[in-house]
């Protein structure tokens, strides 16, 4: 059996059995990601820098050291995944009162999500278990946050199925996500701003849960912004719930362009590529995430309004898919592939749609492509998660949730 070897930090070994069959990744692909070693990301924000970034010292040594870096990073989404879960049971369409202690229960797993998201690499280096299958590991949760998220707070302020909820979950979580990761493929690393989502955004989600338990959504939803009246009147923009949806469509595309721009000029300044190239790859997605909005809210059979959540995991499945491919690509020094095939049902429900513009009549069952769209998009995603990991376990020897015996021996 054909054998090499590399360190990967303090007294660990990485090999690589070249007789073992691959499942995604080719031998040059899986050699780079051997001598690839992660850069996080740039995060300026001030919350975190005057304040969270001390709490997150504090406690960092409490981890056990028996406990891997990954399982810190899972145990936050499980949080989420049984916050999310209640959501689903107690406010199906998003316009249901919920329960006090399911409001207050998901605003601390939003803020202990949170916590644990950024204790993870502290942990990781201090027990020297960084690694890239960690670093897709924590960019695959953060991903699954975007819409267990955004669902958190479109059921809190009783949005319903509509723009406003879509909105929340697809603006700020799907676009600003991969938007963020495509500029991390071109650059090497994530920036994030003074105010960013991770630590501004999720804290502000947390206190609003707590608000809402303590004096009730009601009062949240309609709670009256101190704001001039010309300001309010130029913005539209007059309650909390209404801020909410203003920051996730205009918020977003600031912060959007932001990282687009920072994908565009790494490109032209290094010259490695042509700047057709990440704005093609924005561009497609872009219009894949068009093609959502435009099939949620001029379906023909309402699937949209008659499926809320499948229509939203269909979507965050593909969109897990892709951002999942891209930061792949990005570990194993591989070019994102233009079109990704998981967009095709998406096209093929907006088709006949615009058909319609020009007196056309197309029979398409919406309800049974929605169902195809969710189970299609579920196995490819499944797939690739499995053939990466298996990869990255077999020939790297790296471990998803456990510490290795001599890593653990050493600690």
């Amino acid at each position: 059996e054909k054998t090499s070897s590399r360190n990967q930090g303090a007294g660990s070994r990485i090999t690589i059995r070249m007789s073992a069959p691959l499942l995604h990744f080719d031998k040059e692909g899986l050699e780079y990601i051997r001598t690839y070693r992660p850069h996080g990301a740039t995060d300026h924000s001030l919350t975190l820098r005057f304040f969270l970034s001390k709490f997150y010292n504090f406690l960092a040594p409490y981890i056990p050291t028996w406990i891997a870096p990954n399982m810190v990073t899972f145990s936050g989404l499980l949080l989420l995944l049984t916050a999310h879960s209640l959501v689903m049971y107690y406010s199906k369409s998003f316009t249901a009162d919920l329960p006090e202690w399911v409001i207050l229960f998901n605003g601390i797993a939003v803020f202990l999500y949170q916590t644990l998201d950024n204790l993870d690499g502290k942990h990781a280096r201090r027990t020297g278990l960084g690694s890239p299958l960690g670093h897709l590991f924590d960019h695959g949760c953060d991903a699954h946050a975007c819409l267990m998220v955004g669902s958190l707070m479109a059921a809190l302020l009783k949005m319903g199925p509509t723009m406003a909820t879509l909105c929340c979950v697809a603006l700020p979580g799907f676009g600003q996500f991969f938007i963020a990761t495509l500029e991390e493929y071109y650059h090497g690393e994530m920036h994030l701003g003074y105010i960013n989502g991770p630590i501004e955004g999720l804290l502000l989600i947390s206190g609003t849960h707590v608000a809402a338990f303590l004096y009730g959504q009601d009062a949240v939803i309609n709670f009256t912004l101190p704001l001039p009246s010309q300001v309010s009147s130029f913005l539209g923009v007059s309650t909390f719930g209404q801020l909410t949806v203003f920051l996730a469509q205009y918020g977003t595309l600031c912060i959007c362009m932001q990282h687009l721009y920072g994908a565009v000029s790494s490109v032209y300044r290094t010259g490695s590529n042509s700047v057709i190239h990440p704005l093609s790859r924005a561009a497609v997605f872009i219009a894949w995430l068009a093609c959502v909005f435009i099939w949620a809210f001029f379906s023909r059979e309402a699937v949209f309004y008659r499926y809320t959540f499948d229509f939203l995991w269909a979507a965050a499945l593909t969109f897990l898919y892709m951002v999942s491919k891209l930061i792949v690509c990005h570990l194993s020094g591989k070019d994102y592939p233009l079109f990704c095939p998981l967009v095709l049902p998406w096209i093929a429900a907006v088709l006949p749609l615009l058909a319609q513009v020009f007196g056309l009549t197309v029979h398409l069952s919406e309800m049974m492509l929605l169902r195809f769209c969710l189970t299609f998009s579920a196995f490819a995603y499944s797939t690739l998660v499995y053939s990466v990991v298996t990869d990255l376990a077999v020939h790297l020897g790296y471990t998803v949730l456990t510490v290795p015996k001599n890593k653990r021996k050493a600690a």
